[in-house]
């Protein structure tokens, strides 16, 4: 996502923003293999997997948010408690 996300700067030349996107992609389908052996091992990663395999068809800039929100999800831990807002009944 890196790699992609510098392509798009308006300060990068158009051979180096191609250089950048051939590597992104690379890089992108290098990941598919790997999420494949993490979804084996913990099913919850499938959508994560199914978002990498579009980049064999879905141009990567459109994938980011997606990835995103999924690298995001599968960080977070699940098991810590969010913290309050601080407007709770009987503050």
């Amino acid at each position: 996502m890196r790699d992609y996300e510098l392509s798009t700067k308006a300060n990068v030349s158009a051979s180096e923003a191609a250089r950048l996107r051939t590597q992104a992609d690379a890089e992108l389908r290098a990941a598919l293999p790997l999420a494949a052996d993490a979804t084996s091992a913990n099913g919850s990663l499938n959508a994560l997997m199914t978002t990498i395999a579009e980049g064999a068809t879905v141009d990567e800039g459109h994938l980011i948010p997606a990835l995103k929100g999924q690298c995001k999800t599968v960080t977070t831990n699940v098991n810590v408690n969010p913290e309050p807002s601080g407007n709770l009944p009987g503050d």
